[in-house]
């Protein structure tokens, strides 16, 4: 997935006033679709909430919706990976909140490493 399409689900949800430049994914890996789910469904989804931190790491990552624990897992282990370009506030790095949902399919490529394009959706 290109770098573009996680600047299209990636939502911020700190005030706008909190940052003048938005942060910008740099590089990651795609979660795979958990093994114990395969024999039970054909998809699965999970919504991860986190702050980009000044550094460009992520911190307090939390899954706020999920169809399993596993999906939620998956999700989880990716996100704290990532790294980010962070959002700056007058020309000086700021930590936000944002958000990302991950939509697992059976079929889809996953767990490679991605740098300039976006790990959204998974096998």
């Amino acid at each position: 997935m290109p770098e573009e399409q996680v600047a299209s689900f990636l939502q911020i949800v700190s005030p706008k006033s909190a940052y003048d430049t938005p942060p910008k994914f740099r590089r990651g890996y795609a979660p795979f679709f958990p093994e114990a789910e395969s024999m039970k469904r054909q998809w699965g989804y999970a919504m991860t909430e986190f702050t980009i931190t000044p550094d460009g790491k992520t911190d307090n990552i939390k899954v706020i919706a999920a169809t399993a624990l596993s999906f939620a897992q998956e999700a989880f282990l990716v996100v704290q990976d990532w790294r980010f370009t962070p959002a700056q506030k007058n020309g000086v790095a700021v930590p936000v909140r944002a958000r990302i949902p991950f939509t697992f399919r059976t079929g889809a490529p996953s767990g490679h490493k991605i740098t300039r394009e976006a790990p959204v959706r998974a096998n």
